[in-house]
């Protein structure tokens, strides 16, 4: 959020947004910062340039993207009343697209240049980089909660075991309980019976 804070305020932009794909293919945006509010979609227009940019893995820029044919979305364009815009690819460190950055302005007289969108690459690695150890302390925080949930499941399951054999005269007993993960579904038992007697349980 900093770097693009930094990249949104730098470049004077009137949207600035973060979007990330789901595991099941969706767009899902995840930073959204607006000059002044002026959409009720604010990322409606540029889901197909990001699809774009994703696909290609190179970065766009648009100095005037209302007469941009690449989009074929004028009217949407129109809308909004873009008229100059840049969106990045967001690469994992195997060069996956797991994602997209896009400015943009209504300014006429600001449109971006190639020199603009060079800043916008070295963000958007900047901001790969910060994305990735984010979801990697995230998988971590959610591993070790499994753990923490699997240990309290398996010391109750060994809660339900025998804590001794039984002695009963002429018999010897021997158990092993082992699972092949941290919780397993055997079990077992010694039940003393009213005539003295032993059941087994397994």
């Amino acid at each position: 959020e900093k770097i693009m804070e930094m990249i949104f305020d730098f470049f004077q932009a009137d949207r600035g947004f973060i979007v990330l794909e789901s595991p099941d293919g969706k767009l899902i945006p995840r930073w959204v910062r607006l000059r002044r509010e002026d959409g009720h979609d604010t990322i409606r227009i540029s889901r197909t340039i990001i699809r774009k940019v994703m696909e290609s893995r190179e970065a766009i820029l648009s100095a005037d993207a209302a007469t941009d044919d690449r989009f074929e979305m004028s009217q949407s364009i129109a809308d909004f009343r873009i008229r100059s815009m840049m969106c990045a690819p967001l690469l994992d460190n195997e060069g996956t697209p797991m994602g997209a950055l896009q400015i943009d302005t209504l300014n006429q007289r600001q449109k971006f240049q190639p020199e603009d969108l060079e800043l916008l690459i070295s963000a958007a690695a900047q901001a790969s980089i910060a994305i990735q150890n984010a979801q990697m302390h995230d998988a971590s925080l959610r591993q070790k909660e499994i753990e923490r949930d699997m240990q309290l499941a398996k010391d109750v399951q060994r809660g339900f075991l025998p804590e001794s054999r039984p002695d009963l005269p002429g018999y010897a007993f021997y158990d092993f309980y082992q699972p092949a993960e941290q919780v397993g579904g055997d079990y077992f038992d010694y039940i003393p019976l009213p005539d003295g007697r032993v059941a087994i349980v397994v």
